[in-house]
């Protein structure tokens, strides 16, 4: 299921200029520029809050599937332990030149997804040394799907001109 967000201006200053000061025409992002890097990252740092409502940022493999972005950790986790009493999440790829920015709602995959999650996971990570430990029963592990509610992105050789919120639907 792909779901296609509805893209504007994002809220900014007009007194911001950004990198140069040069007035550029405002332009938005299609989505699927923001898909192909979700789906091409390695690396993505996803951000829950803690009790205290501290910000806990962490570098995670994940996938960008069926319009939604999983990963997984151990369930004695930080991560998921914040994730149990807040289940709100920001994934943030690792680029500062090609930005895109996740925020939404975090729930477990349900076990009848998970060999759908470990074929495809397997399959981008094998290079980096991934294996069907994953999935391993006797590892405590738990599997997240964060539902996007929206996404920024922009580029550095275009911001502020091109930076870009896509709104998606609520199900």
């Amino acid at each position: 299921m792909t779901i296609t967000p509805i893209a504007d201006r994002a809220d900014l200053s007009p007194d911001y200029r950004g990198r140069n000061d040069r007035a550029a025409e405002p332009t938005l992002l299609p989505w699927a520029w923001a898909e192909q890097r979700l789906a091409a990252a390695t690396n993505y740092w996803v951000s829950t809050s803690g009790p205290d409502g501290r910000p806990h940022p962490r570098p995670l493999w994940g996938l960008w599937h069926e319009s939604a972005f999983l990963f997984t950790v151990l369930r004695s986790t930080r991560t998921a332990r914040n994730l149990t009493s807040n289940p709100q999440a920001t994934v943030h790829l690792e680029s500062a030149r090609e930005v895109v920015i996740l925020d939404g709602s975090v729930s477990e995959v349900p076990p009848d997804r998970l060999e759908a999650f470990l074929g495809a996971w397997l399959e981008k990570y094998a290079g980096e040394g991934a294996s069907a430990g994953a999935a391993d029963a006797t590892v405590d592990r738990v599997i997240y799907r964060l539902q996007p509610r929206q996404a920024h992105g922009w580029t550095l050789t275009a911001f502020p001109a091109d930076i870009t919120r896509w709104r998606f639907p609520t199900p």
